[in-house]
């Protein structure tokens, strides 16, 4: 029997388990790697098909073996460098103007973030006392999320479009410890803040919030039923933001934000990555980077199902066995990137739309009912 949380949970999710349209078929695109490389995986894409992430000289993530690569629609790869003599760097977001968030590694400094602008990378700056800045997202305008780097003083950053100089963020709870996690059009960064106490426990909850200038800071609320919730990622428009909810049993939920009210979806896609301004959701049950272990799958949220995107693949139009593994971003025509399997060959995909398929069973008919209503247990 299918372990069922509570009535009121049921009558929570039922609406997001209704089937309004068709999936698609998708066409995998391979991302190449750079000479050198063996695996990969993507992290960004722009409206213009242009994909960014990092190629790796092991078969497997290595933050010292990481080389930032961006790559054309067809899946070919050009290198997108480090700063000065770094030898590793990380790319995590493009925007339609092909400009590139990334950091830069070396052993002495670690991560340094900068902003890639017609292939020229410029180091951007952080905040007195509080280590490196480390970028995690960039705008349509070129604006910058992230935080500095200073273990337990973490600070959520914005660098505004143009500008090396970062603007400390700081939290909306008034703690030590905060972080950026994306930023959207108009400048509005997602993020989080927590309190890392003496003896190394974490209080108070986690908060989740929208920062728009100043000390303006929107609370993105706690889902009833749950203890924390961590805010990852919003829409380019800002209407969605999407993060991971967690609840007294440390089950894990792929949660959604509209108007700061936020709403469990999915406990397959425990971990959401990515959502465009249509409201598709792109993710994985991969906790942290379990994706190069082989046992994350990959999942769209769309209509109000969840998809197990492996099962999309139009397997006429590859010779490839493919298994994907993670889903980290989706852009406004629906293109999904993400890290995939060919055997025990790990690469980045680019996930094109080709042709609407025969209505696929709902997730009542699969036996599963609503899916927020299953239990997931944290990955160790």
């Amino acid at each position: 029997m299918i372990p069922i949380r509570s009535a009121s949970l049921i009558a929570l999710f039922a609406l997001a388990a209704t089937v309004h349209a068709d999936p698609v078929k998708y066409k995998i695109v391979k991302l190449d790697t750079l000479a050198g490389d063996k695996s990969g995986i993507a992290y960004g894409i722009n409206d213009l098909g242009q994909v960014v992430g990092n190629g790796y000289s092991s078969n497997g993530i290595s933050s010292t073996k990481s080389h930032a690569t961006l790559w054309d629609q067809n899946g070919h790869a050009t290198t997108i460098g480090a700063l000065g003599s770094d030898t590793a760097s990380i790319a995590v977001g493009i925007n339609n103007a092909g400009q590139i968030a990334g950091n830069s590694l070396n052993l002495t400094d670690g991560y340094r973030a900068f902003r890639s602008t017609g292939g020229t990378l410029t180091a951007l700056g952080s905040v007195s006392g509080k280590g490196n800045g480390f970028a995690t997202g960039i705008n349509s305008s070129g604006a910058m999320s992230g935080y500095a780097q200073k273990k337990d003083f973490e600070s959520a950053l914005k660098w505004n479009a143009g500008s090396s100089t970062a603007t400390e963020i700081g939290s909306e709870s008034g703690v030590l410890r905060s972080w950026g996690r994306a930023i959207d059009d108009a400048g509005n960064v997602v993020g989080d803040d927590t309190l890392n106490d003496p003896s190394g426990a974490f209080g108070p909850q986690p908060t989740s919030w929208i920062w728009s200038g100043g000390n303006n800071f929107t609370n993105l609320s706690l889902p009833g039923g749950m203890d924390k919730y961590y805010a990852t990622a919003s829409s380019p428009n800002g209407q969605y933001q999407i993060g991971t909810s967690i609840a007294s049993d440390d089950s894990y939920y792929g949660t959604f934000s509209n108007g700061g009210t936020s709403t469990p979806f999915s406990d397959f896609m425990a971990f959401p990555k990515g959502v465009n301004d249509k409201g598709q959701i792109v993710g994985d049950d991969s906790y942290l980077r379990q994706e190069f272990l082989g046992s994350g799958t990959a999942y769209l949220y769309e209509n109000g199902s969840v998809y197990d995107l492996t099962s999309l693949i139009d397997t006429t139009l590859t010779t490839e066995s493919w298994q994907l593994n993670s889903a980290t971003a989706i852009n406004a025509n629906g293109w999904i990137v993400g890290g995939g399997s060919i055997g025990s060959q790990f690469f980045g995909y680019l996930a094109i739309p080709v042709q609407a398929v025969p209505e696929p069973a709902s997730l009542a008919a699969l036996g599963v009912g609503a899916l927020a209503l299953l239990r997931r247990k944290r990955r160790n």
